[in-house]
This record gives C-alpha cells, structure tokens and sequence, in this order.
C-alpha cells in the first residue's frame, strides 16, 4: 500500500522517510509497516489504524489516522512503545483508565473536554506491527479525536488570550489530574491542542501516577523537555507548574523560549538553581503582571513555587497580584570560606574571585563540589564537575576553570571574573588595556569558548552568540586574529584603531602617502590589528581570510589588504584609485600610460609597446584587476628584459648587445624599487612626490633609488666598460698600422694609367673593327661590305662610360682606405683619449663619485647625458682596421658601369656579325639567320651572367676587364663558329679530294 506523505492540515505535523512502505519519524518513534491494522480494544469495539498515514510524531510514539469500523468516524490513533518496568506499565495503564473512565461517566460523555480540558480517551489497547527486517512488534495504542496543535507554531498569542483562554483552561486540566494524583510531567506548547475551539491538554506519554518521593532519575532514561522541566527529578504536582510557567513564557514571546540559546548549547544549570540570566521583558506596562506569575510559577525551590490556587489568584485580578504574597525561599546551608559561612552564593563567588589563589584550591579538592551535592544542589555539583575533571580547558588552566565555576555559582553569567577583578562582556578590552589581563589569558578566554558560553547563559543575542563562537572557531589556528578581534568587538566604545571608528578612516589614514602605506603593512602585528578591527566592524569572515594570507609575501599582503578594504568601506572606489596608481602593479600602470618613453628597435619589441600602450587599466574590481595587471606584469618584465637598462652605459655612450628597447629618458630606467618589486624610476619619483606628506618615507624612497644606481648597475657595467677601454686601445694601436699604405696606392696608380690607355686608343675601336670585318667579309661576301663601311660609335662611347664607371667604383674603397691611412694618426690620439676617459669615468663611479650619479640625485627627469660615443667611435675604428666602406653606393656604380659597357660592346659587334650569319646561313643552308642571331645574343649574355656570379666578391679592376670583354668576346667565338659550319662543305669536299689523291 503507498504511503500518503503529504502532511495534513490543522494537525500535528509529520516526519517522514525510509522505504517506501515504512513510516520512520523523528527521533526514537516507533518505525511502522505503513499497512493498514485492524484493531479491537478493550471492549472489542474495532478501529482501522492507517499506519501510512502519519499525523505526527514525537518521542514517545507515532499518531496515525484511525478509523472507527460501524460508522467509519475519523480518529488520531497514538502507537506508543510500551514501557519497559512493571512500575511504569501500571503507572500508564492507570492513567489511561482514569482518562478513559471519564469519557465514559461524565455526563457529557466524549465531549467533556469542554469541561475537563483533557483531551478524551475513546478507546486503548496494544496492537503488534511487522516491519520487513525489524520483526514484529507490540505497542500500546490509544484513539481520540483529531484535533489542532495550530498553539505550538503560533508567534501572535496576546497577553488576553494567555489570560482569558491558555492559562484558566489549562490550569483546569491540571487541577483535575492532580486531585486524581495523576501527574502531567510533559506540561509545553506541543502539548497543547484547540479541540473544538476548546483548548485541550494532551500527550499523556510519560504522565504518572503520584508516588511521593519516587525520583525519575532512577529511570533509565529521563524523557522530559530540556526548558519545561526543574532541575528536580522527583515526580511532584508542583514540576507541572514550572512547566506552565514556561509555557505561558514562550507563548507570550512569540513562540520562543527565553532560554533557547541555553537549551541549545545544553546547558541550563544557571536557570536550574533558581537565576533568572533572561529577565521577564513586558510588551505593554499593564502585562508586568504576567512577569510576576510566570516568576512565581518557575521558583527552582518546589517548597517556594506557586501553584493552582495562585493562578486562580492572578486570575481574579492580574493587576493587583504582587509577587511578594508567595512563600518566601527557606534558608540556605551555609559554605564556610576564609573564615566566613556564605548563605548567599552570589556573595560566595564575590569572595572566591577575591580570594583567587584560594578559591581554586577549594575548586580544585573538590570542596565546593561535595557541598552543594550533599545539600541537594546536584545541577551545581555536576556543573563544578565538569569544570575540575571532564572540560579539558578548564582541567588544564586553573585560573579559567574557577572564572567559570564563580558564574556558576553566583549565577551572574553576565560578569566575568578574572584574579579579584569583574567585568563585563564589553570589558575585555579596558582590562586588557589596564594590564589586567594579559594577551596569552585573553587568547585562553577565547579559544575556550568561556565567552560563548557565559554569553549564552547570559540570553545574549543571538547574532552576538553567533559571532563570539565563530571568533572561537578561528582562534584555534588564527591565535592573533582571534585576540585583535576580540578586543576591537569587546569594547564600549567600539572597534577603534588609529583614532579610527570606520574602515572609510581607517583607510584614509592608512594610505594617506604611498610609502607610508607600505611601510605600515610591513609590520605584521599591524596587519593582524586591521583584520580584527575590520572583523568588528562586519566583515568577519573577509578579514578571517586575509589574517590567513599576512604569511603569503609582501604583493600578497598589499593586494589582500586593498581588497579587504575595498569589500569593508563605503567609499570603494577611493581604495580602487590608489590600487591604480599604487597597488602593487601601479608600476605596470605607469608603464602602460607611458608607453611612448620607449623605443623598440625590432618587430617584437615594437608590438610588445603598442600592447603595453593600448592596455586598459582602469580598475573596477581590485580582484579582477589583481589578474588583469598581474598578466601585464609578465609584459612589463618582457620589457625591461630586452631594455638596454644600464644608466652607466648610456652616459658613457656604450651600447648594449642583445638589447631591442632603449630608454629615451631616465625616468625609463628600471632602477627604483617599490612594493617589493624593480620599478621605473619615473614611477618610484611619482610614488616619493605623492609621500611628501612623510617626508621621512619621501625621502627613503628617493634615497634607494640612488643607492640602488651605484650599487646595483655600477657592478655590472664594469665588465662592458674594461672591455670596451681594451677594444679602443687595440683599435688605437691598429690605426698606426703603415705596412697596407703602399700597395692600395700602386694599385691605384695601375688603374689610372690603364683607363687613360684605354681612353687614348678607344677612338680606333669604331675604325678597327669594322675594318677587321671588312677584310674578313669580303673574302665571304663582297655584297655584305658595304654595310659595314658606316658602324655607329655611340655604342663605342657608351662602353667607355660604363667602363670607367665601374672601375672608379670598384677603386672606391681602395681610395678610402688611403684616405684613412692619411688620418690614422689624428684618429688614433681620439680613441687612445676616449679610452683614457672611459677607464677614469669607470673608477668614479665604481668610489659612487662620478657626475651621473650627482645628476640623478637631482631628480632630473630628461635623457642621460652622454659624455662620449664609445661604442660608436670603436665601430669606427673597426671600419679603419678592416677598410670597409659604405659599400651599397660603390655596388650600385660597379654593376652598372659593367652591364652598360658589355651591352654597348656586343650591340657594337652585334653589326658586324649580321652580315656574316646572313651569308653564313647562304652557304650553309640549313639554319635560318634570326635564329643564329638570338643563339648568339643569348651566349654572349650567359657568358656575362656566369662570370658576374663567380667572380671574386672583392670585384677590382680585373673584374671589370673580364664583364666588359665577355659579350664582344662571346660574339667572336660565335662568328668563327658559324663560319666553320658555312665552310664545311668545302671541308668535306677538300678533304674527300684528298683521301682520294692520297690513295
């Protein structure tokens, strides 16, 4: 059969889980088989009991709906375990025929609970139950009408209900039981139900039958409701009076017990010997009267407690009941102290705290706690107990454990006594400051949760009991955290540190300069100041987390800082300005916004800049920024990487290989240092100008920027420097060198009288060849003569241009290199003085006594001065020693002046050649003459392409003999060739003629 889970409405509510043919309620409730169970009782009238569909459950049994076999009537059946000794299986019994008897004598019948205010018992009996994998079981069984526990879960009960309706009908009820020596003992809201709009006492599970004397605590298990119960454990009428009174309590407060907090940390041994830690609180004046009955009704001492005829009293007229009229507390015995016998214990616990050494002696042999057990006073005993032998804190530290015992005791759990001394909660800190209390026995106070605890049997707030045990839960490894904290939070005045009550004021005097900023987190205890005083003020769970991180590093700290007090103050966007400009990437910041005080001198380097450049570093959220800078951050090493980053070298001109950056001022450079990292020293200036306001910080600042050059940069630049003063003293020696002067000077010389040769004869080329062809022609052909006797001489002009063209070109070097020879000496006396000056700027700086280090104390922000081009005089100097020239003009001139004259040449030879392939191709036959002539031009260029491929690279003056001659020398071959194939023929034949004149 399936289970209806589905709660009902108006009725006790149901809790319900398990397979799904078991119903399994809260707490130790019976576990049923869901089925539906017939059952008979006593009389034998029948019942169906729907165990599927459960009503309710508690602690001692299960209610499920019940219906009645004849007439199908609907009824809440309670299944119950069925007691465990003979004494209570009677006591039960006799109670359940008392309720049934009177449903059944009284004249109204079932409905005499419009009188009685019992709930009617109809019928009872046992039924046993199956459960799969349980077994059979036998339970009691009890049926009566459905009704309402609606009263449990209200929060508006008024002060005229509780007097009109609550308290006379209940205190009926128990009237009733009591005269039949029957006693409630379960007397709460849950307990009490709207029958028919008649209010009805029900639950009778754990009521007994009157048997002076008899002690529950001799019983195996003590069922009754922690709040509802004195600490008595004697079965009496007067214990369900106590239980009225808190129940007509919780009712008036909204449903809540006044000592909930104690009932949860279970312990309510204050309430137990008669204090009163949470003080009647009236809603209106006129319902004071209340405070004094319930006061009346929940006396600790039995002796002095109210009872039926004082209700009725109050009931008579509220307003003019005093709670003076009820019997007076007999007389304490006495603990005898110092001398002194003490009646009162609250004077008792003045006298141990100002007897302190002594009072933990009489704790400690467990006087005190044999006392109040021999007197009666068992809930004290227990709890002295648990201080001297089972709470490891308290068996440990003395002092703690008799701090505690005195609240005990006096039931002040409000005060907090420390060696003769009382405070209250807000007290710590005053104590604290007067020397009173150490930080170690503050710490011990906290990560024992002795605070917590008095506070709850104090009725403190709940949101304060909720943040003094969380301070506790940290304490345990958070020890500075947890005492920072304690003391901001328990203090009259309030978290206070600086002078400042707000994390807004906090933060301004905190970051009122920059380098102040970062020279007051670097103290450690501070940092742990700020996280409890930020915990103070609400964000205890932020600053808890940023006391975890104070161990992480110093960028680690400066970020968790900001973002705790971004998260804390009013004004974020204050803590978001200065985490731009001075967090710890406000140098990435810097360097993104001047971008331009760079220069890349590769792609790289130049795409690195524009990113920097273009970079968004606006901060909205401290966190996001946190990861957004910090990927900048790697950029911006990127850079200082590949930037030459060496002042000294610059000011000394020397230049830095492998570098792709330069600085274009000194604020460029990386050598400030600043929150733990290298920065630019244009930021670490904007930092120490924005710290004015301490100019001690300012001037620090300012100060290690300036050791930090000396120290840091003279270092590595000495190795550069004494190389480079080696490299220009070789290069000096090597400009004296005279043994190379004379050879370019000859070649020179060589060159000059071959061209004027050259040109003094070139004018007979335009006659000599073409009479060369005429000769050679006219043997051939006589038609093709007259051709010739006309050749054109301007390509002959041509090839001369281009050949003097190219030999000055290739003499270019040669004649700079002479030249040079002719300065070597005044170069020489500059570089050996550049060297010279070099060594001694090395030496002042290396003894921190040298003009840039004077300079830069001044803060001067523009380009370092260069007080001399060493790197580019040693390229000159190299340039002298090797001869090398601005070669690419020189190329240029060669290439050109080479081609020109072999192409002039080869059209100039080209006119003489036609003729000769024509007739060639006559007496031939057999190739046509264009084609001869392409073959030829073809092999002429070739032959120029393959000497200007492996002609030496250094291309001198026979270099361009043999490119100008190349064409015109190609042709010739050609034109023999092409003669041989004309007269082969005749060969042939000639040959032929004489083989056989041979033979």
């Amino acid at each position: 059969m399936a289970i209806d889970r589905t709660p009902r409405r108006n009725v006790a509510p149901t809790i319900v889980s398990g397979p799904g043919t078991i119903v399994d309620v809260a707490g130790d409730s019976p576990v049923l088989s869901g089925a539906d169970l017939d059952f008979y009782d006593d009389s034998g009238e029948a019942y169906i009991l729907r165990t599927s569909q459960a009503l309710g459950a508690g602690g001692q049994g299960t209610v499920v709906l019940a219906d009645r076999a004849f007439d199908g009537r609907t009824y809440a059946a309670k299944i119950s375990w069925q007691a465990q000794s003979a004494r209570d299986r009677m006591s039960r019994r006799a109670v359940i025929t008392f309720l049934r008897n009177l449903t059944a004598t009284h004249p109204l019948g079932e409905r005499h609970f419009t009188e009685t205010h019992l709930m009617p018992i109809v019928a009872s009996g046992s039924i046993t139950d199956t459960v799969p994998e349980l077994g059979s079981t036998t339970y009691d069984v009890a049926i009566m009408p459905v009704c309402s526990d609606a009263l449990s879960s209200r929060t508006d009960v008024s002060f005229e209900e509780i007097r009109d309706v609550i308290l006379p009908q209940t205190a009926q009820a128990l009237h009733l039981l009591h005269e039949h020596r029957i006693v409630h003992r379960d007397i709460k809201p849950k307990n009490l139900y709207y029958l028919e709009n008649q209010l009805v006492v029900g639950d009778f599970g754990i009521s007994s039958v009157l048997d002076e004397g008899r002690d529950t605590g001799t019983t195996k298990i003590d069922r009754r409701t922690p709040g509802y119960s004195p600490h008595s454990s004697v079965i009496q009428r007067e214990n369900d009076w106590y239980s009225l009174g808190y129940t007509i309590w919780t009712l008036y407060n909204g449903g809540v017990h006044p000592h909930q907090a104690l009932i949860d940390a279970d312990d309510l041994s204050a309430v137990l010997v008669g204090k009163r830690p949470v003080a009647f609180v009236a809603k209106r004046p006129e319902h004071e009267c209340l405070g004094k009955l319930i006061y009346g009704l929940t006396r600790a001492s039995s002796v002095d407690r109210m009872g039926y005829d004082d209700v009725q009293r109050w009931l008579d007229d509220p307003q003019g009941f005093t709670y003076a009229e009820s019997a007076q507390p007999a007389p304490r015995a006495g603990y005898q102290f110092e001398g002194t016998l003490y009646t009162d214990y609250t004077k008792l616990a003045e006298a141990l705290s100002a007897n302190w050494e002594r009072g933990k002696r009489h704790l400690y042999t467990k006087l005190l706690e044999n006392f109040f057990r021999t007197h009666g006073e068992n809930d004290l005993a227990v709890a002295l107990n648990d201080i001297v032998e089972v709470d490891r804190a308290t068996v440990k530290n003395h002092d703690l454990g008799l701090s505690r015992a005195i609240s005990v005791i006096g039931g002040d759990f409000s005060t907090y006594h420390w060696h003769g001394t009382a405070f209250g909660l807000m007290g710590f800190r005053a104590a604290h400051d007067n020397g009173r209390l150490s930080r170690a026995e503050l710490l011990a106070f906290v990560q024992t949760g002795q605070l917590s605890w008095n506070a709850q049997r104090a009725g403190a707030d709940p949101r304060i009991l909720d943040v003094l045990q969380r301070l506790e839960e940290a304490a345990s490894d958070n020890e500075d955290f947890a005492v920072e904290a304690a003391l901001q939070m328990l203090s009259p005045q309030g978290a206070s540190l600086e002078g400042c009550t707000t994390p807004d004021q906090l933060f301004a005097w905190l970051c009122r300069t920059p380098a102040g900023f970062y020279r007051r987190i670097d103290d450690t205890a501070f940092l742990h100041r700020i996280a409890g005083f930020n915990a103070a003020c609400g964000r205890f769970a932020q600053s808890l987390e940023f006391d975890r991180s104070i161990k992480n590093g110093a960028e680690a700290v400066a970020n968790n800082v900001l973002v705790l007090f971004e998260k804390s103050c009013a004004n974020p966007a204050a803590v978001r300005r200065f985490y731009e400009l001075y967090g710890p990437y406000g140098h990435v910041t810097w360097v993104c916004r001047h971008a331009d005080y760079y220069t890349a001198t590769d792609d790289d380097s130049r795409a690195l800049l524009r990113k920097l450049s273009g970079a968004k570093t606006a901060v909205t959220s401290i966190e996001n920024a946190i990861q957004k800078l910090g990927a900048l951050q790697t950029d911006v090493i990127k850079l200082q990487s590949s930037l030459a980053d060496n002042p000294y070298l610059a000011y000394l001109g020397i230049d830095q290989p492998g570098s792709t950056v330069k600085a274009n001022y000194s604020d460029s450079y990386f050598t400030g240092y600043f929150a733990g990292s290298e920065v630019p020293r244009g930021y670490a200036r904007a930092v120490a100008d924005a710290s004015t306001a301490e100019p001690a910080f300012a001037s620090e600042l300012r100060s290690d920027g300036v050791e930090r050059l000396p120290s840091h940069y003279a270092n590595d630049a000495r190795d550069v420097v004494e190389r480079v003063a080696g490299d220009l003293k070789t290069a000096s020696q090597n400009q004296r060198s005279g043994r190379a002067f004379f050879k370019p000077v000859l070649k020179i010389l060589l060159t000059v009288a071959f061209v004027l040769v050259v040109g003094m004869f070139w004018g007979y080329l335009p006659m000599g060849i073409p009479q060369m062809n005429d000769y050679f022609l006219f043997y051939l052909a006589e038609d093709v003569f007259d051709g010739l006797r006309f050749a054109p001489t301007t390509y002959t002009s041509l090839a001369l241009i281009g050949f003097i063209t190219a030999t000055g070109a290739s003499m270019a070097p040669r004649v700079a290199k002479l030249v040079r020879h002719v300065t070597a000496n005044a170069t020489s006396a500059r570089i050996e003085h550049l060297s010279q000056r070099i060594e001694s700027e090395a030496s002042r700086f290396n003894t921190n006594n040298d003009a840039l280090r004077a300079w830069w104390e001044k803060g001067n922000p523009g380009p370092i001065p260069r007080i001399c081009e060493a790197s580019r005089q040693l390229e000159r100097a190299e340039e002298n020693s090797t001869g090398t020239a601005s070669s690419t003009f020189c190329n240029v001139l060669f290439w050109v002046g080479t081609a020109t004259c072999a192409l002039s040449m080869l059209a100039f030879t080209m006119h003489g050649s036609t003729a000769a392939i024509a007739h060639s191709t006559t007496v031939g036959g057999c190739i046509p003459a264009d084609i001869l002539q392409i073959a030829n031009v073809v092999v002429a260029l070739a032959a120029y392409a393959l000497l200007a491929r492996f002609l030496p690279s250094s291309k001198g003056f026979p270099s361009v003999c043999l490119l100008c001659a190349a064409p015109f020398a190609m042709a010739a071959v050609f034109l023999f060739t092409q003669l041989v194939i004309a007269l082969l023929p005749v060969i042939i034949l000639l040959l032929i003629i004489l083989y056989f004149l041979g033979r």
